[in-house]
């Protein structure tokens, strides 16, 4: 009432200060003048937007107005400031014939000029209401302007106008001198400027005439609006509640996703925050993924990183991701976060039940949201809507109203997000949220309390009619992964085979997610007992030219605790219980319930106390407020969040899911319906794809993990290829693995290998895809692994070392023939780096080979933009074991001094040959004029692990030997042979010593191979290509 009452009183004021000559009228103050002819008026452009200084000297008054005014459309808005900065807005919609009066951008009353009021003398003339320019200025022929000459005004040359009118609404006579800016004067627009309007009247009776006399002053006249597209919509933030409705917020669809930027304005804060959200009303699904400021103070993680929540309505569960460390939690559903509420239960008081917001309660979208206009955000064209909430609070401000103004997109604007949907164009949809506390007089609310958020939305992406087979932006429940809240015993990993056979190419390729999708159906098909979808994780879709391959984890059953909330507070209890039972524990009674269909259980109490016999009770009751009758004991209160959508089926146990999968399989009844459309003809060929069987494996690598390894950079990867045929399989490895094995086989020389992340398979074979090309394949979660020589080298390009010393040239096609041919030199004449030049396209390459290292004190070096050197990387060899402190290697007298790590390696390998298993690399110390020692350990020499304790020794660090010098996999030699006996061996005896020791060292390799192999439990299957698997 205290805002009508105030909005009624700025009318009256604006009414008074509009008609100072309200009365009688007085004939014969003035008689009406003919126009002038020859002279033309002035001309007044149909929309313009003027300040006025309106001096009133009868009461040593001034005021101030800004006044807009489109005669297109009909439209004006008229501005009055006030002192103390106060402003007051009337803004004249055309459209639906209102008019809105706004003070200090707070109070808006609405007022429907379908009726007489007294804002007609604002915006009417003779009773027309909003005429033309020129009758609004009153400045027109029908009135009767006569010339009268020029003058000055405010300095300004203008043509003085004469009228004489008089008002009938208010029965006045006055005298109108009109003021225009010459034409001789230059103005900043091709018009006749107004300059001034002086208004000399009377009113009142015959006996008592009442006076009066105004000046108006015309300043930055422009005959353009220049905010056109936004000036007569009333004011970001103000709500107009008796506005008519005239277009109703846009529908929002059942499943959407965004990314949304939030911007926190407050006295306390000033905050930018972004997440990621994915909305499935469809499938009772939602994603969020945000960073909280203060995560490393709050649980259930305890640190800063961002956080990944899906809300899972199906069962009511919510999951909690650690996308820093991986870690995850499982809890009830709480009515904490954005997307839930707890719905009114009309005919169940006291129930708590929470539910997921529909897409309109989501954004808080309903019918009180009023179309404002038409507006630019962002850049982006948009339709602006308002409404003031009661529903929305901040924390320590309860009661407070606020304006939520959303910004939609255009309908007539293409919006083209990342992904595979179509364009979504003619979908109205959010750009843009803007959250303001109302201040507004005569309410509860602070008023110099200011608090904002804003809410902008990227990429928003919709579904009007989602369709899982044919919107592939729709996430499944496979691909919401909370694999890591279920520990490696309540999950098993299952791979199901069909026969290829050329199925795949047909009506496979090119639909594979659409294959997925369809098969995840089958799976979770009510058929099978399966109430919930997300048990299917990490579905992936291999193949090769026998088999299509679906794996997946299938998890166990959601945990009990994390499917109800806990009652706190003594004597809970709950009523009406339609079952009770004697259990072990409160989790056997929670299962208890989980185990019942009709009517479903919603609410458990356990009293172990109880002296009825039956310690558990069941019930569909979702009340928590009845206390235990039966205060002698206590009970615990545990009640689901949410009511169940699939009452009428039950999630069975990991094991009994798997066991009727397998007799699924078996059946063959697990079929996945495809198609593929000749496209000359348009005829639809369809096949039902049966699984041939299913099996169960233990290792699931991650088909995400980064390519590299201790041993693969000896090899190139090809990705999403493999080179049948096999000629040894391995299984349960890992990439790394599978290198290394690849490295030390001894059955035939592994050139190459395929690794399958998804299965976690290798695939050691005899050739290369350098050599054998055609015999490469596409396998969709497969790599292929090609054995490159580069790898025992170090790369310097633009770099040429090998200057004035013995080359020997070879041409080549690539740098790995030139590798090649270096690691394959003869002992007589050994390689240890090379140099590799490009002279041309279409030329071969020159390969320089050569004895000199990088390490060796004579190479030099210059820049050769045309070639690139390589070194040995002999450190590549080694890996370091560990360090030891003050180690006693007395016993090893092949110690060399003052050499670098590189150079130590070398003398190992080129000096030692088939002894060196190893050396210790001591750094200097306590400046001691001996920089570094390199002690050799040969054959015959235990390695030393403790400290010597004595003084002057410094810290050296062990380096094993792990590769041969063709890079194959290095194993250690045991015989006792002297340390020093290698040195000054005769060339002859040098070989035969090696060839003896070959002949031991593949005798010995071969055994410790398979020992390797069995005591990693990896059989080694020659010429096998199935894949070993245990049901």
């Amino acid at each position: 009432m205290a805002i009508r009452q105030l909005v009624a009183w700025i009318l009256l004021a604006l009414a008074v200060i509009s008609c100072q000559f309200c009365g009688f009228a007085n004939g014969e103050f003035c008689q009406k003048v003919n126009t002038t002819e020859g002279v033309g008026l002035p001309y007044i452009p149909p929309s313009y937007q003027t300040r006025i200084e309106m001096n009133i000297l009868t009461k040593n008054q001034t005021y101030e107005f800004q006044e807009w005014f489109d005669g297109y459309l009909g439209n004006v808005r008229i501005r009055r400031y006030q002192k103390d900065g106060e402003i007051d807005d009337y803004i004249y919609n055309n459209a639906t014939r209102e008019i809105y009066v706004i003070f200090n951008d707070l109070v808006c009353l609405v007022i429907n000029m379908t009726g007489k009021t007294d804002l007609d003398l604002l915006f009417g003339v003779d009773g027309r209401l909003l005429p033309s320019s020129a009758l609004m200025l009153r400045f027109s022929k029908e009135f009767g302007m006569e010339y009268r000459n020029k003058s000055i005004v405010r300095g300004i040359t203008v043509d003085y106008w004469y009228s004489c009118q008089t008002w009938k609404e208010r029965k006045a006579v006055f005298e109108v001198h009109w003021y225009f800016s010459a034409s001789s004067w230059n103005t900043p627009y091709d018009v006749n400027l107004p300059v001034r309007a002086e208004v000399i009247g009377e009113a009142g009776d015959v006996s008592n005439p009442r006076k009066f006399h105004m000046i108006y002053d015309f300043v930055s006249f422009r005959d353009v609006l220049m905010a056109e597209n936004t000036i007569f919509d009333t004011p970001t933030g103000v709500y107009c509640e008796d506005r008519m409705q005239v277009q109703k917020p846009p529908e929002l669809p059942a499943v959407m996703s965004y990314t949304q930027e939030m911007l926190v304005h407050d006295p306390a804060l000033e905050m930018v925050q972004y997440g990621n959200v994915y909305y499935d009303g469809s499938q009772f699904l939602v994603k969020y993924q945000f960073r909280d400021p203060n995560g490393d103070t709050k649980p259930p993680f305890y640190n800063p990183g961002s956080m990944t929540v899906i809300q899972d309505f199906t069962t009511g569960i919510s999951y909690f991701i650690d996308d820093l460390i991986g870690n995850c939690t499982d809890k009830p559903i709480s009515n904490d976060f954005f997307d839930t509420e707890d719905p009114p239960i009309k005919d169940r008081p006291g129930w708590d039940i929470i539910e997921l917001r529909s897409p309109k309660d989501l954004f808080r979208i309903d019918e009180t949201y009023q179309f404002t206009g038409k507006r630019v955000v962002r850049g982006i064209p948009i339709h602006r809507y308002i409404s003031l909430r009661k529903d929305y609070e901040i924390k320590g401000r309860p009661g407070m109203n606020f304006t939520f103004e959303y910004e939609m997109l255009d309908p007539r604007v293409s919006e083209v997000v990342l992904g595979k949907n179509k364009i979504n164009q003619g979908k109205n949809i959010p750009v843009q949220l803007r959250i303001t506390n109302y201040k507004s007089l005569g309410q509860i609310d602070d008023p110099t309390f200011n608090y904002q958020e804003v809410y902008n939305f990227y990429n928003f992406d919709t579904q009007v009619e989602p369709d899982a087979e044919k919107d592939f932006d729709q996430l499944q429940p496979y691909d919401l992964d909370v694999t890591q809240c279920y520990a490696k015993a309540e999950r098993k990993n299952i791979l199901i085979r069909f026969l290829n056979g050329g199925i795949y190419d047909k009506y496979v390729k090119g639909s594979q997610n659409l294959f997925i999708r369809r098969a995840t159906k089958v799976l979770a098909n009510a058929d099978l007992g399966f109430v919930n979808p997300i048990r299917f994780q990490r579905v992936r879709l291999d193949y090769d030219d026998v088999f299509i391959y679906l794996i997946f984890t299938l998890l166990d059953g959601p945990h009990p605790y994390a499917q109800f909330n806990r009652l706190t507070g003594p004597n809970r209890y709950i009523e009406s219980a339609e079952q009770t039972a004697n259990v072990a524990s409160e989790l056997d009674c929670l299962r208890r319930c989980n185990s019942l269909l009709m009517p479903p259980c919603n609410s458990v109490a356990f009293c172990p106390g109880s002296k009825s016999g039956s310690n558990c009770l069941l019930s569909s009751s979702f009340k928590k407020d009845t206390e235990n009758p039966d205060k002698t004991h206590q009970c615990s209160v545990l009640i689901r969040p949410v009511s169940v959508i699939r009452p009428d089926a039950l999630e069975l146990s990991l094991e009994t899911a798997f066991d009727l999968l397998v007799t699924y399989v078996d059946s063959s009844l697990f079929r996945v319906p495809m198609e593929k459309i000749t496209p000359e003809t348009g005829n639809i060929d369809i096949v039902n794809i049966t699984a041939l069987d299913i099996e169960q494996f233990e290792v699931r690598p991650n088909v995400d993990l980064a390519l590299t390894g201790r041993h693969l950079f000896q090899f190139e990867v090809t990705k999403s290829a493999g080179m049948p045929p096999t000629r040894a399989m391995l299984d349960a490895l890992s990439v790394d693995d599978c290198a290394e094995a690849c490295l030390g086989n001894a059955d035939f020389e592994c050139k190459s290998f395929t690794y399958c992340y998804s299965l976690g398979q290798c695939l050691l074979n005899d050739a290369s895809p350098r050599e054998q090309p055609d015999k490469v394949v596409q396998r969709g979660l497969c790599n292929l692994y090609d054995k490159t020589e580069l790898g025992l080298f170090t790369k310097e390009p633009g770099l040429s070392r090998l200057i004035d010393v013995h080359k020997d040239l070879q041409l080549v096609d690539t740098d790995r023939e030139c590798a090649a041919a270096c690691v394959g030199s003869s002992p007589s004449k050994p390689c240890r780096s090379f140099d590799i030049c490009d002279f041309g396209e279409g030329l071969k390459k020159f390969c320089y080979l050569s004895a000199s290292h990088k390490s060796d004190d004579s190479v030099k070096s210059e820049p050769n933009l045309n070639c690139t050197h390589y070194s040995r990387s002999f450190t590549t060899d080694f890996k370091q074991q560990f360090k030891v402190s003050q180690p006693d290697l007395s016993a090893y007298t092949a110690t060399h001094s003052d050499l670098n790590l590189d150079y130590c390696s070398r003398r190992c390998v080129e000096d030692y040959g088939e002894k060196c298993n190893g050396f210790y690399y001591c750094e200097p110390y306590n400046g001691n004029e001996v920089r570094s020692t390199c002690s050799i350990r040969v054959p015959g020499v235990a390695l030393v692990t403790k400290p010597s304790g004595s003084s002057g020794v410094p810290s050296c660090a062990y380096y094993s030997r792990q590769y041969d010098t063709d890079g194959s996999i290095w194993i250690e030699r045991n015989d006792s042979v002297n340390p020093g006996d290698t040195i000054g061996l005769s060339a002859v005896a040098t070989v035969l010593a090696v060839l003896g020791i070959l002949l031991v060292s593949i005798l010995v390799g071969m055994g410790f191979i398979g020992i390797y192999l069995y005591c990693k439990n990896r059989p080694l299957q020659m010429e096998e290509p199935g894949v070993q698997f245990s049901r």
